[in-house]
């Protein structure tokens, strides 16, 4: 149960702004002894306390490696959040890290030599990811020329089985999918 402390009861202050603080200083008084404050006060503060240590220790793990660069490459691509771009002077490689709890624009680049050692399996499949042969490479023909589309008026036979069928809206959907990715 969450309290809500306001101006009125917080001795130490009018500013409602401020006047969360106020059972910080209540549990202070508690634990020296001159208490206006509950045990689920304290037992509040103690949860919050270990929340907030255990967010903190998730955000220093990487989730996934977005992207490599070594030293020498002194261009970074355009469309890396802006935290993350920074120059490197030395030839080792860096990883683009996305950390486990935040979102993608604050990943940042961090040395292999730091990653690598705890987060190798994270380098290991950002490279099979990238050496992969069932994913198009960038500059594969498929990225640079796609085919003309082409509108099903009835179901494919790659999709559903004996007895499942699409309905009208699905099979919309499913030709305005097409559409997009043909464009």
């Amino acid at each position: 149960m969450e309290r809500r402390m306001s101006a009125e009861t917080c001795p130490l202050t009018s500013d409602p702004l401020k006047a969360g603080g106020c059972l910080y200083v209540r549990i202070h008084r508690y634990r020296i002894g001159l208490s206006k404050v509950t045990p689920e006060d304290v037992e509040y503060y103690n949860c919050q306390q270990e929340l907030a240590g255990e967010l903190n220790k998730q955000y220093q793990i990487v989730e996934r490696i977005i992207a490599v660069r070594t030293g020498k490459s002194a261009t970074v691509q355009s469309d890396l959040p802006v935290n993350s771009r920074r120059s490197s002077t030395s030839n080792e490689p860096e990883y683009l890290c996305k950390w486990m709890g935040l979102p993608y624009a604050d990943s940042s680049w961090e040395n292999e030599s730091l990653v690598g050692k705890k987060f190798q399996n994270c380098i290991d499949s950002f490279h099979s990811r990238n050496n992969s042969k069932n994913t198009p490479v960038k500059d594969s023909k498929v990225l640079r020329q796609r085919p003309r589309f082409v509108t099903l008026k009835k179901q494919p036979s790659y999709i559903g089985g004996e007895g499942l069928e699409l309905r009208d809206y699905q099979l919309e959907g499913l030709n305005w999918l097409a559409h997009s990715w043909c464009k």
